[in-house]
């Protein structure tokens, strides 16, 4: 998708959103370009696991289940170059 390359820096915002409103598709907004290229849920998992919450506390805050939040973990150590829920957190708190 062209927002999606556009957001992850492969080609110009201001040229996409040009060719997108041309073929009649409404402006969007600029995405927040996360850390690691983490997306919004993994950032909200990072937030509560940074705070040392378990995957099942996680799980219930976000309305998932912990067997979600340990795979938003894992793709967080993997994005992250981390191998610990430690080396996640020492990670959030210096990307905050």
């Amino acid at each position: 998708m062209l927002a999606d390359a556009a957001a992850a820096g492969r080609l110009a915002r201001a040229a996409v959103d040009v060719v997108l409103q041309a073929a009649g598709h409404r402006a969007q907004k600029l995405r927040r370009a996360w850390p690691a290229n983490l997306s919004h849920r993994e950032v909200e998992v990072l937030s509560s696991l940074a705070r040392g919450h378990t995957n099942k506390q996680i799980g219930q805050a976000l309305g998932i289940s912990a067997r979600t939040v340990q795979h938003h973990v894992l793709h967080i150590y993997s994005k992250t170059g981390v191998s610990s829920r430690a080396g996640a957190a020492l990670f959030a708190v210096e990307h905050e």
